[in-house]
C-alpha cells in the first residue's frame, strides 16, 4: 500500500511539476517587476556612460562594431518594452488601477493579490486554447509576468555585452595614449 501511495505522489509531483515551477517562476518574475525596470534603466544608463566615451572616435575595430550592433539592437528591445510599459502606465490612470505599477498603492495585502492575479492568468494562458469566434477586437491586457521576465533577459543579454565593449575600448584607449 505505502508503496502504491509512494509511486502515486511521485507521478503527481512528477505530471505537476511544469505547472508548479511555472507558478513559482511567474509569481516571482509578477513580484519583481520593479527591481528589473530599475535593473533595465541601471544597464542602459550604464551603456550610455560606457559609448559617451567612444562617440567622437572612428570605430575600425570589426569585433567592436559587431558588438556596438548587438548593443543597439537590446537598446531598441529595451526601448520597446519600456514604451509598452509607458502605454500600460497610462491605461492604469485612465482605467484606475495598478497592474503596470512597481509596487500596489494600496500596500502589502494588495500587491499580493495583484501578483497573485498576474501569476494566475500567466498560468491560464500556458493551457489557453484559441477560439476563432471573437471578431471584436479586444483590449489589451498588461501582462505583469512576461513584460518582468523580458525586461530580466534584455538585462541578462546586455551585462555581457556591455562588458565586452568597455573592455575593447579601455584597450584601444591605452594603445592611443603616448608610451
Amino acid at each position: 500500500m505505502a508503496t502504491a501511495i509512494s509511486a502515486a505522489v511521485w507521478a503527481l509531483r512528477k505530471a505537476l511539476a511544469p505547472v508548479t515551477d511555472d507558478f513559482l517562476k511567474d509569481w516571482a518574475a509578477s513580484d519583481s517587476l520593479g527591481p528589473n525596470i530599475t535593473a533595465l534603466k541601471m544597464e542602459l544608463l550604464r551603456a550610455q556612460g560606457i559609448l559617451y566615451n567612444a562617440h567622437d572616435r572612428e570605430i575600425t575595430n570589426p569585433a567592436l562594431q559587431d558588438l556596438l550592433h548587438m548593443l543597439r539592437q537590446l537598446a531598441d528591445g529595451a526601448e520597446d518594452v519600456l514604451d509598452e510599459l509607458d502605454y500600460f502606465r497610462i491605461q492604469d490612470k485612465l482605467d484606475s488601477t495598478y497592474h503596470a505599477a512597481d509596487k500596489h498603492a494600496g500596500g502589502c495585502t494588495h500587491g499580493l493579490a495583484l501578483n497573485a492575479r498576474h501569476t494566475a492568468r500567466a498560468v491560464a494562458n500556458k493551457f489557453k486554447f484559441s477560439s476563432g469566434g471573437n471578431k471584436q477586437t479586444p483590449k489589451l491586457k498588461f501582462d505583469r509576468v512576461d513584460m518582468s521576465k523580458r525586461m530580466a533577459d534584455i538585462v541578462q543579454q546586455l551585462d555581457p555585452i556591455c562588458a565586452k565593449v568597455k573592455e575593447i575600448l579601455d584597450l584601444e584607449l591605452r594603445n592611443l595614449k603616448p608610451a
